[in-house]
């Protein structure tokens, strides 16, 4: 952990990644209360819905994205000076990209609700979500980089006032999926103009496009789509596969088990969220980048394991409690998605330190690997076993995607040292 300190100034590496713990620990206590609201006013069907249409927002956003969230932070943390082109150039590219999808995702809804009129203007509000992230993601991420407690900040306030829209229209008695999908819209919104606030604030705002820019945020990102589109996938094929074979209140009970396993990715979310931007800055000794490495891998998996474990016993009294007496089956549904969610939960990880050796095409082949594995699993398994299937499947995925992460990093470390050893660059 000393080694790990001394990679930021004044050893701030553990206070960074402590108050990102808590922000991580807040916003998953604020979207599950949201959750817990959803499910118990909407019950499993309704549960369900919302489930498939996080999924395929999920799916749109990172198409959108064109990979400028990732390399607006790397781009900042490596040049923190040229913070202000490197936003307004991100917004220009996914200005093009939110767009084409979020229309795209719009004319679909129809046929993605089945034809019922609300689900589809619950989707349309949800893809419309992606013209609203194209202006404010670039913002929102360049603070990961050059303000981390102003980035927690902004994060945290999304769920923060979704979960307020979630109450106030359950007390006006107007809550349905259509008040839930605008509520995220306009928590996107409160973030993006937070987050625009603070960079003011950092004088990184106000500055035009600039093709270099642009090009050097492609030349990081496209790779980075690559590996962040499987990567939304395998986090959201299961959903995407149930929502078209299975009844909703189905869906609705893997959605509620998914939501109380994912509080076991707490702690990779806070280390990674950290390191990424912490290992990509010049100048890091390699023996230090070894080390951190190791060890926020350590902490990873003996922090996901031990939450999920937790978990798994507390469920069939916790879930019934908490989300109502509808969600029983959900509980037996937790045991099944501990490997899935440690196993990827480690993955995701290994992408971050990946990338912060500048690697993100070998993270998009881990990460293409995982999503092919994960979709023949469900193919061939969740048929004749259902939900439990459609969880060992998504495991089998993520496993995949983490053993070729692993390999590619042993490697990159194997070629540091060689290169250390000849005094090549």
């Amino acid at each position: 952990m000393t080694r790990l300190a001394s990679l930021l100034p004044h050893g701030s590496a553990r206070r960074g990644i402590a108050r990102t713990t808590l922000v991580i620990g807040a916003s998953l206590l604020f979207n599950t209360a949201a959750g817990v609201i959803v499910a118990r006013q909407l019950g499993a069907d309704g549960r369900g819905h919302f489930a498939a249409i996080v999924a395929w927002y999920s799916v749109a956003l990172v198409l959108a994205d064109v990979g400028q969230t990732a390399s607006v932070t790397y781009n900042v943390a490596t040049s923190h000076g040229s913070a202000a082109r490197f936003i307004a150039s991100a917004r220009m590219v996914m200005a093009g990209g939110g767009i084409i999808v979020g229309t795209v995702g719009i004319a679909f809804s129809g046929i993605l609700a089945g034809g019922d009129p609300q689900v589809a203007l619950a989707y349309r509000i949800a893809f419309a979500c992606c013209f609203i992230q194209a202006i404010s993601g670039p913002f929102v991420f360049a603070l990961q980089a050059a303000a981390l407690e102003k980035w927690n900040q902004a994060r945290l306030a999304q769920p923060a006032s979704y979960l307020a829209v979630i109450v106030g229209s359950m007390l006006m008695g107007k809550l349905n999926l259509v008040t839930v999908s605008l509520a995220l819209l306009i928590s996107i919104g409160l973030q993006g103009v937070l987050a625009w606030a603070h960079c003011k604030r950092l004088s990184i705002t106000g500055w035009r496009p600039e093709i270099a820019a642009s090009r050097a945020l492609l030349a990081f990102g496209l790779p980075q789509a690559a590996a962040a589109i499987p990567a939304t996938l395998g986090a959201s094929i299961d959903k995407i596969a149930l929502s078209r074979f299975v009844q909703p209140a189905e869906l609705g009970q893997y959605a509620v088990a998914s939501t109380v396993i994912s509080l076991g990715a707490l702690m990779v979310a806070a280390v990674g969220n950290v390191m990424f931007p912490l290992l990509s800055r010049t100048g890091v000794n390699p023996q230090e980048r070894v080390a951190a490495e190791k060890l926020s891998l350590r902490v990873t998996v003996l922090g996901s394991t031990a939450v999920c474990l937790l978990l798994s016993l507390s469920g069939p009294w916790l879930i019934p409690l908490v989300f109502g007496p509808g969600f029983e089956g959900a509980t037996s549904l937790v045991f099944w998605l501990i490997p899935a969610l440690v196993a990827g939960t480690a993955a995701y990880l290994v992408g971050d330190l990946l990338r912060a050796r500048r690697m993100p095409a070998a993270v998009a082949v881990a990460q293409w690997l995982g999503v092919a594995t994960t979709a023949v699993g469900i193919g061939l398994i969740a048929p004749q076993y259902g939900l439990e299937g459609t969880a060992v499947a998504t495991a089998l995925g993520q496993s995949v995607c983490l053993a070729a992460a692993l390999i590619a990093l042993r490697r990159a470390r194997a070629a540091a040292a060689h290169d250390a050893r000849t005094g090549t660059s």
